[in-house]
């Protein structure tokens, strides 16, 4: 009997314990190894990979002015896994790319390492691609915005119909992004069929969230959403759901609102007629507190739309303030 309860003890150990006793979910305890390219689904869209910095932004909507639409684009992502772990399942982070719906993609600096830090704490960590591009006019561009929350969903679907694969504890799912990719989560939680965008349904109508990108149909429960400076296009979609979210934002953001506002503001008066307002990061907060939900909001001094890289592309000291309070709070979670 001594014996067996030694050995229960010891397992219960590793199980908690990474390597040299560090704290797992808490502290840095494995190698980390990733599968790449993984194709989780097709769609039809612009493309799912934009190289550039977010300066660029302006030049490469102006050279792909006349791009056209591409027939079942492969929609891919890359799983960040603690190499060596012997736990069978183990709760899993969805990270999705910024890029105002038309650039960058899954390989994106910041995400690439924060996928990868949380992979070395013992989480499975997914960055996705979604569809990407847009005319410039109002109802493509929020059209863009549905074909990422279609393809975040697809995602989803696909990772929980493989979860005993990629060793996926389907109970403990989260989703979380910068900018664009941030707004994707949000409404990942909070957007159904019953208020998505009314440019979704005019013709050639886009289908309901789940019905594109794979014809899977699992479903799933998002247990916290990390929201790097997003935003809703409604504030009343938060009562859609309860779920605990951490959340950051410039406050003199000039790209995404960090209250109730146009985007890119630096462009005024133009994006009034690109954009509709919506419900920057700070209202979102403000909302929540107000009605009694669980959100730790961080607002960063300054007008940095994205706070956490440099010039650049490259994680700086906000890169690694956002990690800590990433593993703080999904560790209270998990």
């Amino acid at each position: 009997m001594k014996r067996i309860i030694v050995c229960l003890c010891l397992i219960i150990s590793l199980t908690t314990f990474g390597m040299e006793g560090k704290s797992r979910y808490k502290d840095v305890c494995f190698e980390v190894e990733v599968i790449q390219d993984i194709v989780y689904g097709h769609g039809d869209g612009y493309w799912t990979e934009m190289d550039g910095r977010d300066d660029e932004l302006p030049k490469l909507l102006r050279q792909n002015l006349g791009a056209k639409v591409q027939s079942s684009l492969p929609l891919t992502l890359d799983i960040y896994q603690p190499a060596g772990d012997t736990l069978s399942k183990r709760p899993t982070v969805v990270m999705m790319h910024g890029g105002a719906f038309f650039m960058h993609s899954k390989k994106e600096t910041c995400i690439r390492e924060w996928c990868r830090e949380l992979a070395a704490r013992g989480y499975v960590a997914v960055s996705i691609n979604y569809r990407l591009g847009f005319h410039l006019n109002k109802t493509d561009i929020e059209r863009a915005g549905y074909l990422a929350l279609q393809d975040a969903h697809a995602a989803m679907r696909f990772l929980v119909a493989n979860a005993g694969t990629y060793h996926i504890d389907t109970e403990r799912l989260f989703a979380g992004g910068s900018s664009s990719g941030a707004i994707t989560a949000l409404n990942l939680v909070f957007m159904d069929n019953t208020t998505r965008p009314v440019s979704s349904r005019k013709k050639p109508d886009m289908g309901d969230i789940e019905t594109a990108g794979n014809a899977l149909t699992c479903t799933f429960s998002i247990k916290g959403i990390i929201d790097m400076w997003g935003a809703v296009n409604d504030i009343c979609l938060l009562d859609k759901a309860n779920v605990p979210i951490l959340a950051f934002q410039s406050m003199g953001d000039q790209t995404v609102p960090y209250r109730y506002d146009y985007s890119l503001n630096s462009m005024k008066p133009f994006n009034k007629l690109l954009f509709n307002k919506i419900y920057g990061t700070a209202s979102i907060a403000e909302y929540y507190l107000e009605n009694g939900r669980d959100i730790t909001f961080f607002p960063f001094e300054g007008e940095r739309h994205s706070p956490q890289k440099d010039a650049e592309g490259n994680p700086n000291e906000n890169f690694y303030f956002i990690l800590d309070k990433m593993t703080d709070f999904l560790l209270r979670l998990v």
